[in-house]
């Protein structure tokens, strides 16, 4: 046998062990037959490194650092998905939390020059710093238990792994001890992030179909782009196609109804000085990927409008006034026929700027916008009456700082009954987080959770399934970034 066969054979075999002796009671049953829908996934990443270290740390634990580490980390997902994709390692350490929660996921590590050290134990508390190229991880050792067909070790001890060594491979498993995929407090974004296109002022809206519409502007002039996909059950991904333009604006938005009827709402270009807003009516051939547009058409004038629509054909929009920081709203009903939109009339119901909204199908909005004179970012509930096309607002409520990028609400039966989840940016606009939190329809009031952090970037925008599917995506330098999960 040649080095490179019994390396290649290593690997092999390492794999084995982490999957059969850590993990045996995940082991399914061979069949290729499509999962069912909600169907959770097992990922396995890789890391390779050209060196490393370990040392002792605190109490049992050790110090896994590895030296020149891949600035890729690979990720293969298991039956019945079977792809693979990368992911920036950076990334990866950032969203760990995310992906594993409180759980420490069991690991591997080969070396390609000593392949019979190969240990297996359980990792913790990664720290990744690109200016030097290393990777941190405190690990631990797994007790040997007897598994499946006989495997009674996962390999060699920590202790017994050389305090140096070189190449190296890193094999990490999404699953707990018990082989169920691990879950901790924060598991709303478990899916890495997928860089999709580039551009900015990104937004998404998904309905209950398995039917995405995300909507942006091109980095460097007004182009307007939409991209049209599909929801992947088994791993909670969204696999991108192609962009394709649509109009010319700034800001666009846009909201998704369950028979595929789209409603998009546009600032004018830059070089406009009316402050028009424009809205499209279209309908998405989820086959093709493609949507048929109508045509583009003024309904105000103003700035950062926003539109969500319910499954009954209204549609509630939010915008600033053009030159003062005041906020407005319409109430109209979508014609899919003609690809229009009867609007009520505009009435003013706060101060502020920068409004976003979301509907539900019983008739609830949710706004939130920023004050205006500072960061702060506030809340109303308010009730919609189609027939009139007027809404009952609550009053405004204080729950956080930052600029708003979106927000999302439904009724979901079961454990998330009124649950309305938010995006936004920080004060530096640097950093993006979301916060969830219920609704009460009745005193219009939001009882909100913890804001948690999802990755450095801007302009991040939320959208919510009543399933609980969660998609976010936002702008990460030039590039359009996103994240997706399940509450």
């Amino acid at each position: 046998m040649t080095a490179g066969n019994k390396w290649v054979s290593i690997v092999s075999v390492c794999m084995v062990v982490l999957f059969v002796a850590v993990s045996t009671a995940g082991c399914g049953t061979g069949s290729s037959e499509e999962a069912p829908k909600n169907t959770t996934v097992s990922n396995l990443y890789v890391q390779e490194a050209e060196g490393g270290t370990l040392a002792k740390g605190q109490g049992q634990g050790y110090v896994l650092t590895l030296n020149g580490v891949s600035l890729k980390t690979t990720v293969f997902h298991d039956r019945p998905v079977r792809t693979a994709e990368v992911v920036d390692t950076a990334a990866f350490v950032d969203g760990w939390k995310s992906t594993f929660g409180s759980s420490s996921p069991n690991a591997a590590l080969t070396f390609k020059t000593d392949a019979e050290n190969a240990a297996v134990f359980s990792l913790s508390n990664p720290v990744y710093d690109p200016a030097s190229n290393t990777l941190t991880y405190e690990a631990t050792d797994i007790p040997a238990e007897k598994g499946s067909e006989g495997v009674t070790s996962t390999g060699k001890t920590l202790s017994q792994l050389p305090a140096e060594f070189g190449a190296s491979s890193l094999f990490i498993d999404s699953a707990d001890g018990n082989g169920e995929p691990a879950v901790g407090a924060d598991t709303t974004f478990s899916h890495l992030i997928t860089s999709y296109d580039t551009g900015k002022a990104p937004y998404v809206s998904a309905n209950n179909n398995d039917v995405v519409v995300e909507v942006h502007q091109s980095n460097d002039a007004n182009a307007l782009w939409y991209h049209v996909t599909t929801v992947r059950y088994t791993d909670n991904s969204i696999s991108w196609g192609e962009s394709k333009k649509y109009d010319t604006g700034m800001n666009p938005v846009v909201a998704l109804r369950d028979d595929g009827v789209v409603v998009e709402v546009h600032m004018s270009s830059a070089d406009d000085s009316n402050n028009n807003l424009w809205y499209h009516v279209g309908v998405v051939n989820a086959d093709d990927k493609t949507i048929d547009w109508g045509p583009s058409l003024k309904y105000d004038t103003g700035s950062w409008a926003n539109i969500a629509m319910s499954n009954d054909g209204t549609v509630v929009e939010v915008h600033n006034a053009p030159t003062v920081e005041t906020l407005w709203y319409h109430v109209g009903t979508v014609d899919a026929g003609s690809k229009t939109i009867s609007w009520g009339p505009s009435h003013k119901y706060d101060d502020g700027k920068q409004p976003a909204v979301g509907l539900t199908d019983n008739g609830v909005a949710i706004e939130t916008h920023n004050s205006g004179a500072g960061t702060y970012i506030w809340s109303h509930v308010g009730t919609v009456d189609a027939g009139s096309k007027t809404i009952s607002w609550g009053a405004s409520g204080q729950f956080d700082y930052g600029f708003p990028g979106s927000v999302a609400a439904c009724s979901m039966a079961g454990s998330h009954p009124d649950f309305v989840i938010e995006s936004h940016a920080d004060d530096d606009d640097n950093n993006i987080f979301y916060r969830m939190g219920t609704y009460n329809s009745s005193n219009k009031t939001i009882s909100w959770q913890d804001s948690t952090r999802i990755d450095a970037g801007s302009g991040p925008c939320v959208a919510l399934r009543n399933d609980g599917m969660v998609i976010v995506v936002y702008e990460n330098g030039d590039r359009l970034e996103c994240r997706s999960g399940r509450l």
